[in-house]
């Protein structure tokens, strides 16, 4: 193993040429065309070593673009993935003491492995659930980055213990209604999944939590800690304010927006300090919050069975009325039409 610190740029730039090669693997031969265009016109590049120079957002753009000609590409993609191709996040991981102690490594670093969205932990009589939160700018792939999310994390799980013992405990919730091949994710998944569901996320009992990890070295996973905090950082997906603001406004307690005075003690500012930070970046609190409450109004009007009743209380509007008057300035139609399109579109699909 490679203990050299080299800059987190390099780093991920090693970590995404590894995937997509993986990703080749997965690819079924009859696509493999597919896929050669494809990463062509998303502007990835190959060296002459065979191998491939790319970024995480163009990495995601191939992984959307590839489901459309292979269904299972984030499956088949997990599947064919080794642990240790993370890197020293993987070394760490596995060097953990427990399951517990891998997923708070994955957690702590998360910013290296993903871009559009970030994972949320909370943990209740023991079990924990890890929730999948995509950024407002990308929400409009909420499904696949949910999917995409729970194939990566269930896979991490069961390579540090049993399938068998992930598979009998677990739950998996995706929060959007069951797709047209629900066979993909229980064979894939084999536990108890759930659609519809709240929030895409995946709960994990204390019993998997506890689980000893084989590899466990406590030295190694101390060394790879070490060298892990001095090429990253520690890192946060919140690095960056808007991104933690968008954070804070789509994972609100109940279902309250914080406001502007909470949501600056939150993060240790008084108001008119969190209002000139927020200026400086030519955006304000209220731009955020509605943005972020219309993205998740366009994805629970297309990808659930919620009513418009419902999804107004989901982001705290007063009565439905006011979120169809803010939906329609926004978007320039009524709720209800964008949910009329959406399953007129999905008819036509079939």
């Amino acid at each position: 193993m490679d203990f050299s610190t080299s800059s987190r740029f390099e780093q991920e730039n090693q970590l995404i040429s590894r995937w997509i090669s993986r990703l080749y693997l997965a690819v079924q031969d009859q696509h493999k065309r597919d896929f050669d265009a494809i990463i062509g016109a998303v502007g990835v590049k190959r060296g002459s070593d065979g191998g491939y120079a790319g970024t995480k957002e163009q990495f995601d753009t191939v992984m959307r673009r590839l489901r459309r000609v292979q269904p299972d590409i984030y499956f088949k993609f997990y599947e064919a993935m080794d642990l240790l191709e993370l890197g020293l996040l993987g070394y760490a991981a596995f060097s953990s003491g427990s399951v517990r102690n891998a997923i708070n490594v994955l957690l702590k670093y998360q910013d290296l492995t993903t871009s559009s969205f970030y994972f949320q932990s909370q943990e209740r009589d023991g079990w924990l659930e890890i929730t999948v939160v995509p950024f407002s700018s990308y929400l409009q792939h909420n499904n696949l980055i949910v999917e995409d999310a729970l194939a990566g994390i269930w896979h991490f799980v069961t390579a540090l213990m049993p399938e068998e013992e992930v598979t009998q405990a677990c739950i998996v919730n995706f929060n959007y209604s069951s797709p047209e091949l629900p066979e993909m994710y229980a064979d894939y998944f084999g536990a108890d999944i759930r659609f519809d569901a709240k929030q895409g996320s995946l709960i994990l009992p204390p019993t998997v939590l506890a689980s000893r990890i084989m590899t466990a070295n406590s030295e190694m996973a101390d060394l790879c800690l070490s060298v892990c905090d001095r090429v990253f950082g520690r890192l946060t997906a919140g690095s960056n304010l808007m991104h933690t603001v968008q954070r804070m406004v789509m994972t609100r307690p109940a279902d309250r927006m914080p406001r502007l005075q909470e949501a600056a003690a939150e993060l240790n500012m008084s108001p008119s300090q969190f209002r000139k930070k927020l200026y400086a970046l030519d955006t304000s609190y209220r731009d955020i919050v509605l943005q972020s409450r219309m993205a998740l109004a366009m994805h629970y009007l297309k990808s659930t069975a919620l009513n418009v009743q419902e999804i107004s209380y989901m982001l705290d509007y007063k009565n439905p009325s006011a979120f169809s008057r803010a939906y329609k300035r926004y978007f320039d139609e009524c709720p209800i039409d964008t949910k009329l399109k959406s399953a007129s579109d999905q008819m036509e699909a079939v």
